[in-house]
């Protein structure tokens, strides 16, 4: 993430994060962690590293199949979604947070190594 601003400061509660593989019939979960509060200083760059695992999880034999095949090719998806509250601060005037949430759905790492960027949808204030 980057704040080019030199007057905003953005202030990120406690972000939940939910990460799953594949896609369609074969989406499988692979875990849930929470990232702590944090602040994103005027002309600053942020970036986050999130980890998650799951045990003791049947899959079909043909989802496991195709997941290992995927993944040992590069094209297996990646899907993430986090939910926040986000604040700003403007020369001094500090603003409520908000609730967001960000899906990125079908990320590759195929499409990273290539230096493509994810397309994610971003809710805010959605009613």
């Amino acid at each position: 993430m980057k704040n080019p601003n030199v007057k905003i400061t953005y202030y990120y509660g406690e972000t939940e994060v939910g990460v799953s593989v594949g896609e369609g019939g074969d989406e499988t979960p692979v875990g849930t962690t929470a990232v702590p509060g944090f602040t994103m200083w005027k002309q600053s760059t942020m970036s986050l590293k999130v980890e998650t695992k799951v045990s003791n999880t049947l899959v079909d034999d043909w989802v496991g199949k195709r997941l290992r095949s995927r993944y040992r090719n590069k094209i297996l998806a990646v899907n993430v979604e986090a939910r926040t509250k986000v604040g700003v601060s403007v020369t001094g005037l500090k603003v409520g947070k908000v609730a967001v949430t960000v899906k990125c759905d079908g990320i590759t790492m195929k499409e990273l190594d290539d230096g493509d960027m994810p397309k994610c949808v971003i809710d805010m204030l959605k009613w």
